[in-house]
């Protein structure tokens, strides 16, 4: 959550010295502030990308403006639930594309150096024994390498359900499918 935490202050950064605030964030009451961090920390575990996660939050807020005659007669938690299974059902339309460019594994240290691989081991085992990580961490960078050998929607009801501890008719009805297929992929995401 550390991570999280600080790719939200990041931003927040980011956002403060771009200069002047946009239209939309410019009238938003301390409310609705949270409510668009509590978006884009949803969109953040999903997709990983803060960049992304900001593009899938404007995109809800945008379509939820363009389409607010239709959300009048809604309650504000309806409103609110609306809001959240567009930014869920726009991060893995985003994860489903990405899933098709193919990755190219990160070139080796020594190879892109152009050293002698003596003096580069020995300066990566010292790099090692100065960043030792630890078991916590490890334990996470393997549970992040699985989640994302996972297929999309078995990756994002984990997610929903296991990091965001919502409940399942919560999480099937984000992903737009019944229960048991929302079990389903829980069961063979564990698994695998």
């Amino acid at each position: 959550m550390s991570k999280l935490a600080e790719i939200v202050h990041r931003v927040r950064q980011w956002l403060s010295q771009r200069g002047p605030a946009p239209k939309e964030t410019a009238t938003e009451s301390p409310a609705e502030q949270s409510k668009r961090e509590q978006l884009f920390r949803c969109a953040m575990q999903i997709l990983d990308d803060a960049a992304g996660a900001e593009q899938v939050v404007r995109q809800s807020l945008r379509e939820a403006e363009q389409g607010r005659a239709e959300l009048i007669g809604h309650t504000q938690l309806e409103a609110d639930d609306w809001l959240l299974r567009q930014v869920v059902s726009l991060s893995v339309q985003r994860l489903k594309a990405l899933s098709i460019i193919p990755v190219v594994p990160p070139i080796p240290e020594p190879a892109r150096a152009g050293g002698d691989s003596e003096s580069t081991s020995h300066t990566e085992a010292e790099a090692t024994a100065h960043h030792k990580p630890s078991s916590e961490q490890q334990r996470r960078e393997r549970l992040c390498r699985a989640l994302l050998k996972l297929p999309v929607e078995m990756r994002v009801a984990l997610i929903l359900s296991r990091m965001q501890k919502r409940p399942l008719r919560q999480v099937a009805a984000l992903l737009g499918t019944t229960e048991t297929t929302c079990l389903f992929w829980l069961s063979h995401g564990r698994k695998q």
